[in-house]
């Protein structure tokens, strides 16, 4: 029996333009994808260097005396989206566009037309993007960043850097819908075969995937374990129709690859709703920005460890007449320095949290049944070993963040300051390090509530953490 959810995502995927578009040479069409594939390989260089540029001020700000040690400009192609001697790709964006604009100078459709005019758009973004590495590195040497006007120059520059991979993804996305209509029409008109099976279900598996990625790019956590779910249903039903597809050793391997990449893929989309867990690396930018930016586009794109190169070999060694699939492109945020967020509390990386952890590092979640109510979303609380100490060491997670880490409340008791979410959920876990010598490990939360003191006791073993959540009494 054909899977509904299958057939209505193939079916906004068929949905085509009522113009009729003249025959294009596949070759063409899978040029755009190359094309934008290859940009975002380049993005993401850009992408890396920007970082790296944010990370280096951040630390001449919070850290006196920092000195700044930059990645230069002069070790890499002065454009790196043109790539004269072929450090990053084999054909370089430019000479794919370049090409395109050649091989359908004489078709004249009005889909190819749009087609061209979003290459055209998308080649303008990487030019703009390729010159802010510039501006950064210029704007540093030329200023005094300890005054703090000045230092504020850069971050402006970052921030650029923030619209335009937000405009390249958006052009992106208009472009894959063209071409996706083009490519159904075109084939139409030249082609009575069905489309085979095997291209539907690369296209279907891909596109679940990417719809994770895109519901963590706009933050929304909300449907992100019924995506994971799909994704899952469609991957699996790829990897069967790979292992019944014959051919040569080149398929073989590449079947191999495939799959081993799409299980990689789905393993990390499963940790993302199962523990949102972010390296300590990463835990500025926050749990979408590392699951989205590192931790699954990785097994996404070529430029990681990604199947979508796989999937496209495999079309064409099987020479199956398919519009190629495309990656998906990053995106990118400024992170300022303690500093200059004028705080003593600690504020959660995700501004907002919609959706409570079921897991974390691989263990159950049991959720308190009573929560902290508090008058302020400021809020002081003083953490320590319950009724008597017996060694217990714990880790603290504030709405995804590890704020303390493998602390020993036998030492003594710790104040933590927390600035709370205007808007969605707060929560605080205890995650057991050690159990200590009266197992479970128990903690008591103190903290004031319309000016009496409240407690609060949770407890986690080495099988399952607490969690409790904390609300601000809407009616202080």
């Amino acid at each position: 029996m054909r899977n509904p959810i299958l057939s209505f995502i193939f079916s906004a995927f068929v949905s085509v333009s009522l113009l009729a578009t003249p025959p294009v040479e596949i070759n063409t069409l899978n040029d755009y994808v190359k094309f934008t594939n290859e940009s975002i390989h380049g993005m993401l260089i850009v992408h890396r260097l920007l970082e790296l540029y944010n990370q280096d001020i951040n630390k001449y700000v919070d850290l006196e005396g920092y000195e700044l040690n930059f990645f230069s400009n002069a070790d890499l192609p002065k454009d790196i989206f043109e790539d004269p001697d072929q450090w990053f790709f084999d054909e370089s964006p430019h000479k794919i566009y370049d090409r395109i604009q050649k091989s359908t100078a004489k078709v004249k459709s009005k889909d190819i037309t749009q087609l061209n005019q979003y290459c055209k758009e998308l080649r303008s973004i990487c030019t703009k993007i390729n010159k802010i590495r510039f501006d950064v590195e210029d704007y540093i040497k030329a200023n005094d960043l300890t005054d703090a006007n000045l230092l504020q120059g850069v971050y402006d520059r970052l921030e650029n850097g923030v619209t335009l991979y937000e405009q390249f993804h958006e052009t992106q996305t208009a472009l894959e819908k063209k071409l996706n209509s083009t490519f159904l029409q075109t084939r139409k008109t030249t082609s009575t075969k069905p489309i085979p099976e095997l291209a539907k279900q690369m296209y279907i598996a891909n596109n679940s995937v990417k719809k994770v990625l895109r519901a963590l790019r706009a933050k929304d956590d909300k449907e992100i374990e019924s995506l994971a779910n799909f994704a899952k249903k469609s991957i699996a039903s790829v990897k069967n129709n790979l292992a019944s597809q014959a051919g040569s050793q080149i398929i073989t391997s590449k079947k191999t690859k495939a799959n081993d990449k799409l299980s990689l893929a789905m393993s990390s989309i499963e940790d993302f709703y199962n523990t949102a867990d972010v390296p300590t690396e990463y835990k500025l930018y926050g749990k979408f920005y590392f699951y989205h930016n590192s931790d699954i586009i990785n097994k996404v794109n070529r430029y990681g460890n990604g199947f979508v190169k796989e999937f496209n070999d495999i079309l064409d060694e099987l020479d199956i007449s398919f519009l190629h699939l495309f990656e998906e492109a990053h995106f990118y945020q400024v992170i300022y320095p303690k500093k200059l967020e004028k705080t003593d509390h600690i504020t959660s990386s995700d501004d907002i949290v919609d959706v409570i952890p079921t897991k974390l590092k691989n263990r159950e979640i049991v959720t308190n049944s009573r929560k902290i109510i508090v008058d302020s979303a400021k809020l002081e609380m003083i953490l320590y070993d319950h009724l008597i100490q017996d060694g217990d060491i714990v880790s603290i997670n504030f709405n995804g963040d590890w704020i303390l880490e493998n602390y020993s409340l036998e030492t003594a008791a710790k104040t933590l300051k927390l600035q709370l979410n205007k808007t969605g959920k707060n929560y605080l876990l205890l995650h057991a390090e050690s159990i200590g010598k009266r197992p479970p490990n128990t903690m008591t939360i103190g903290y004031t509530y319309k000016g009496e003191k409240q407690r609060i006791a949770l407890k986690s073993d080495l099988n399952a953490s607490e969690l409790i959540e904390i609300e601000v009494d809407q009616g202080s």
